[in-house]
């Protein structure tokens, strides 16, 4: 008998932001590193395990690493366990997809087993790479334990196959929590699911799905979700003037005066370098917040500088700005930036402790202020390792 533990890898920053991540590589948050992992490597420590595996996607290989070293084992990169590949919709809101793919966001939402995402994966082709790894680490390892780490959607697919015989049985299979587990028994050639979903070793403050409605069956997923709108300087000038007026006096506590052709100026600059530097957080047709990144200021130090980080008081009450830091990280990252910062007064704590519990920490003080920063630069030790 040989006995397989998937685990789907910790909280994620396509999980926190609520973007669509597939193959694109992200860091884990904050949340994960010191809650998630500690709790699922105790979860194993008393459980022999024979081998580690891991999809060679970041989020997934730094889940279980820590299970592996405290049992004296290898993680083994093996791409088959990759998360299904989302294509065109690689690191897009999950907001901007329905506007962008209507057809087929409406399949992915209640057809699953149907969609053919824009130059990415059906969960078919997915299911049948995963499966295959499968079969040959269950061959390979007969009569031991061995663990996985893996992702959300092809555990979903493997799960149905396995209860159902059918990807159209996906719809009866819940999304499983961040560090999530599912027990698989393969015995004599016949397959047995023992448990799946399992998240008791995570209390109301470790879990990811605790805070959030999009997973259950009885939510509207959009109803939370960004986009984003590249602002118009011209025909866009008052709000933006509003929001930076709103931002300035929360995080500075002094009175704007805006110089605002010299404002304005610096906008256009920015924004020919790159549309995404000036751009409103909308909510369906609705501006609710605006983000305005500078990649010049603090370009000699691998960093891009958060200008304008503000959202509507409503949307922030509910927890939804934690999306503006994922549009800055995307922005910034696909520039090459190795760390995102911002310049905050010490003065005001709420602005610190936000930025704090998102995994900034005070680099530089300087009359009054402080410089803030937190690494975005992914350094995938899965990619580099030869696979087996």
């Amino acid at each position: 008998m040989t006995e397989i533990y998937l685990v789907r890898h910790g909280e994620a920053e396509g999980n926190l932001y609520r973007r669509c991540q597939g193959w694109y590589d992200s860091l884990l948050t904050k949340k994960a590193v010191e809650k998630q992992l500690p709790e699922i490597r105790k979860r194993f420590s008393d459980i022999k395990l024979d081998a580690v595996y891991s999809s060679d996607i970041y989020r997934a290989y730094s889940t279980v690493l820590p299970i592996a070293q405290e049992h004296g084992l290898e993680v083994i990169p093996e791409k088959g366990f990759r998360e299904l590949y989302m294509g065109d919709w690689e690191d897009r809101t999950w907001g901007e997809l329905p506007r962008l793919y209507p057809r087929e966001m409406d399949a992915w939402e209640n057809r699953p087993w149907e969609v053919r995402l824009p130059g990415g994966e059906t969960y078919e082709a997915a299911g049948s790479r995963f499966w295959e790894a499968l079969l040959r680490v269950a061959n390979k390892h007969d009569g031991q334990t061995v663990l996985i780490g893996t992702h959300g959607s092809v555990m979903r697919a493997t799960l149905a196959k396995a209860l159902y015989g059918t990807l159209k049985a996906m719809k009866n299979i819940e999304w499983c929590d961040n560090t999530g587990v599912c027990l698989l028994r393969f015995d004599n050639g016949a397959l047995s699911v023992v448990f799946y979903n399992c998240n008791k070793h995570l209390d109301e403050e470790s879990s990811t799905f605790f805070r959030q409605r999009w997973w259950r069956k009885s939510a509207q997923s959009a109803d939370s979700n960004f986009w984003f709108r590249p602002a118009d300087l011209k025909t866009d000038r008052e709000k933006i003037l509003l929001y930076r007026r709103e931002f300035l006096e929360s995080t500075s506590g002094v009175n704007y005066k805006p110089d605002t052709e010299k404002f304005f100026g610096e906008c256009a600059k920015l924004q020919s370098l790159c549309p995404r530097t000036l751009q409103f957080a909308m909510l369906h047709e609705r501006e609710l917040g605006l983000l305005q990144l500078d990649a010049e200021s603090l370009k000699r130090e691998s960093c891009g500088l958060i200008k304008t980080y503000i959202i509507d008081k409503e949307a922030r009450e509910k927890g939804f700005s934690v999306q503006l830091m994922g549009e800055a990280i995307s922005v910034f990252r696909n520039a090459g930036m190795k760390f995102l910062g911002a310049d905050i007064s010490e003065k005001k704590h709420e602005a610190v402790h936000f930025l704090e519990k998102d995994g900034f920490m005070p680099t530089e003080a300087r009359a009054g202020r402080i410089i803030m920063k937190k690494s975005i630069e992914v350094n995938n030790p899965a990619k580099v390792k030869k696979h087996k």
